[in-house]
């Protein structure tokens, strides 16, 4: 269970940082002037802005790892919860990575990274859900 919580911890962090640096990357992008671009200002804007959007959904997807990952290592049901949904989105995700990717060893091993990561929290969370049980009264009743 720790090591799901730790992973977990993991996936959440590095999927904020790289959200942090899109939406970094968009902001700085948006506010250029539209006069560098040779009259392809309003297009780059466009894509800085997508790319902001896309950096926010990192971030956010990010922070519930981070969250779910704090939540598991606390032993609290939420956690366990949010932890299947972001192991579930870990799983999809690094399937879509090497699906949509060049097939060249980087997106080979991040999307197969994500995908056994998810499919081991998965089961982590899957098979002990004991754990995150309240405790049973004993038999006076306490």
């Amino acid at each position: 269970m720790t090591a799901a919580g730790l992973l977990t911890l993991l996936w959440g962090g590095a999927y904020a940082v790289l959200g942090g640096a899109l939406v970094f990357a968009g902001v700085g992008g948006v506010r250029q002037p539209e006069g560098d671009a040779g009259g392809f200002g309003w297009l780059l804007q466009i894509v800085a802005g997508v790319t902001a959007a896309v950096g926010v959904a990192f971030l956010l997807a990010g922070a519930a790892g981070v969250l779910a990952g704090s939540g598991v290592l606390s032993r609290r049901r939420w956690g366990r919860v949010l932890t299947l949904v972001v192991s579930a989105l870990a799983t999809l995700s690094g399937v879509g990575w090497v699906a949509g990717g060049d097939w060249d060893a980087t997106d080979l091993a991040l999307g197969a990274g994500q995908f056994l990561y998810g499919t081991f929290a998965l089961v982590v969370m899957v098979r002990g859900g004991a754990e995150f049980s309240p405790p049973r009264p004993d038999r006076t009743g306490r």
